[in-house]
């Protein structure tokens, strides 16, 4: 047995809770921009053994659910709460929560870079990191050509075209890595797109 499989261990109350606690920043992550779940699971000490759950889910089914049961049940909870919270947040003080965003990705930096800290430069992996900051870059510059933090609410999902489609299943694709990549916010790329406040927007209880 492998010290990462010795690691997912049966719960005390203590470490239950911080998985769970885990699971409601990760449902956070899906809807606050700036905040990256494998960021936070980094922080967590909980990163690998969650990479481990998920790819070895029907390996070992028994411990693995149980291991990621309480991230679930988190992750449904910060995402039901972030949905309805940061909704109403926009509405009432929409620069102010951009600030907080861009701060919240800005705070993440140091997590990730402790994570890469000792590891030797190399031009690949140097080309790499250009082509990750040139990225997302590149999808705001875009954007802003584009308008698409000017487009109506209403008006970006009125008609949907059959290259939305197409587009949509990529972004979802993004939205999903983005989830176990350290650093990537899945809110930020629908923020970059001009989608997010139309899809938060699309969610109601009233």
């Amino acid at each position: 047995m492998s010290e990462l499989e010795i690691e997912l261990v049966k719960y005390n109350k203590k470490s239950w809770f911080k998985s769970g606690l885990l699971g409601i920043f990760i449902g956070l992550a899906v809807i606050v921009p700036g905040i990256s779940g494998s960021t936070v699971a980094i922080i967590f000490k909980l990163y690998r053994q969650f990479l481990y759950a998920i790819g070895h889910l029907f390996q070992d089914f028994k411990k693995c659910f149980l291991f990621l049961l309480p991230i679930g049940l988190g992750l449904v909870v910060g995402f039901v709460g972030g949905l309805f919270g940061v909704q109403k947040l926009i509405d009432i003080l929409p620069f102010a929560v951009v600030c907080l965003f861009a701060g919240l990705m800005v705070g993440s930096f140091p997590a990730v870079k402790d994570e890469v800290k000792g590891v030797k430069w190399t031009a690949l992996r140097i080309i790499l990191l250009c082509v990750g900051i040139l990225i997302p870059v590149a999808i705001g510059v875009v954007s802003a050509l584009l308008g698409a933090g000017n487009t109506e609410v209403a008006d970006v999902f009125a008609k949907v075209e059959w290259w939305q489609v197409l587009i949509a299943v990529a972004v979802g694709y993004a939205m999903a890595i983005t989830q176990v990549v350290p650093g990537l916010s899945a809110s930020a790329i629908l923020m970059a797109i001009g989608w997010y406040r139309a899809l938060m927007g699309s969610i109601s209880i009233t």
